[in-house]
């Protein structure tokens, strides 16, 4: 686990969670619901084309495979049957959290760090999905709350203002291309905990941390602080 240096202050005043794929393993069940839409209406879609969807708003990904697909594709009927095979899983399962999330979020709890969450599902999904969860966060910012989705920068830098903070004294957490460059034109530093899709070299390269999970993402934030409150206690033992 190696981490690049001086992107990203040793003390972050807020942590901005992606919702799908980072706090929720929901991306799969997604993927069921949109495979389960398309097989109806005689198309398939496969775990390598959704993938190329993970991080995109759900009406651009629409649109997208529209686009694949050409003009007979049903773009409207496909969208209203995957919401409710949506909602036909989220009555029969809930969604279970990423492994290391509940460790993670309740060390941030114990820190007294603000937490926010900036997704591109709109809300009534994401309260849906997150359930008692949401509890956890400040502030949730979701797609049909900003302007622009990612990778455009309005979603973090909405949950940025929300906790009262300057975009750069925040850390931002994602698991795809789309999210990160949207943290990063906001100026936040971004550990990517890549889910579906391996991240390109370029978005290697732009993240402060590659992690594997949350569990490797805790485990850095403590090792952080620890070496902090060793450099505060070197500097004073240096006062006269």
């Amino acid at each position: 686990m190696e981490a690049r240096e001086l992107k990203v202050p040793w003390d972050p005043k807020g942590i901005v969670f992606d919702l799908d794929g980072l706090i929720l393993d929901s991306e799969r069940f997604y993927c069921r619901a949109w495979q389960e839409a398309a097989r109806e209406l005689g198309y398939e879609i496969t775990e390598e084309i959704y993938a190329q969807f993970v991080g995109i708003p759900n009406a651009e990904a629409e649109r997208l495979l529209a686009g694949k697909w050409g003009p007979e594709f049903p773009v409207h009927e496909f969208s209203a049957r995957w919401h409710r095979c949506w909602e036909n899983l989220l009555q029969r399962e809930r969604i279970p959290s990423k492994p290391g999330f509940e460790e993670w979020i309740a060390l941030l709890r114990a820190s007294a760090i603000p937490c926010a969450v900036a997704t591109s599902s709109d809300r009534p999904d994401v309260l849906r999905a997150l359930g008692e969860r949401a509890a956890s966060f400040s502030a949730i910012v979701s797609r049909d709350q900003v302007r622009h989705g990612k990778p455009a920068p309005d979603l973090f830098l909405e949950a940025a203002c929300r906790l009262g903070l300057e975009p750069s004294t925040c850390l931002a957490l994602e698991d795809s291309e789309a999210g990160l460059e949207s943290a990063f034109a906001a100026g936040m530093p971004v550990i990517l905990v890549p889910d579906m899709k391996p991240p390109s070299a370029a978005a290697s390269q732009k993240a402060f941390l590659v992690a594997s999970s949350l569990h490797e993402v805790r485990q850095w934030w403590e090792l952080n602080r620890l070496h902090a409150e060793g450099d505060s206690e070197a500097n004073g033992a240096r006062l006269p």
